[in-house]
């Protein structure tokens, strides 16, 4: 990556020789007061990833080691190194997806909701959390419930037929 954009950049400064060192010395003396400009109040110099990756690509186009001002030339020699050392070594981690699980509390809560009151739907599960200042939204609530069902943990309801049996005389 590094070598594609040097010789993007030393075509580009090939193409016009007379002007390759004026641009070179304004690209370098202007990346070099923006790098001074952060330093306000600071002791110390700071260069980030990206002003590394320009002075070395620059460097690469156009030797500028020895008009750097900020740093030595074994310094600006060593940055290729790191960067390439840091790509290779570079540890992924899986970034953080979704929300935040529901807290084993609140699902027994819920349980312990529709176990008590086996006519309650999950609109009035979440009603009575919201009383309980427990924001969740109704299909987390569904699915916390269907886990529930599968696992067996909720009693039945009442059906039609035992319903019927129950009140009919006779």
């Amino acid at each position: 990556m590094i070598a594609l954009l040097a010789t993007l950049l030393r075509s580009i400064l090939h193409a016009f020789r007379s002007t390759r060192n004026i641009l070179t010395e304004n690209a370098l003396r202007k990346k070099e007061n923006e790098i001074l400009a952060r330093k306000m109040g600071k002791k110390r110099v700071h260069f980030d990833f990206y002003d590394k990756l320009f002075l070395v690509v620059l460097h690469r186009a156009a030797d500028i080691k020895y008009r750097l001002t900020l740093v030595k030339p074994e310094t600006l020699l060593a940055w290729p190194r790191t960067l390439l050392k840091r790509f290779w070594t570079f540890q992924h981690r899986p970034a953080q997806r979704g929300r935040k699980p529901v807290d084993t509390e609140i699902k027994d809560l819920i349980l312990s909701m529709k176990n008590d009151n086996l006519l309650w739907g999950v609109k009035r599960i979440q009603g009575e959390l919201l009383k309980l200042d427990i924001s969740l939204r109704t299909m987390t609530i569904r699915k916390i419930l269907q886990d529930f069902r599968r696992r067996g943990k909720i009693r039945r309801s009442l059906t039609w037929k035992k319903f019927l049996t129950a009140n009919t005389p006779g």
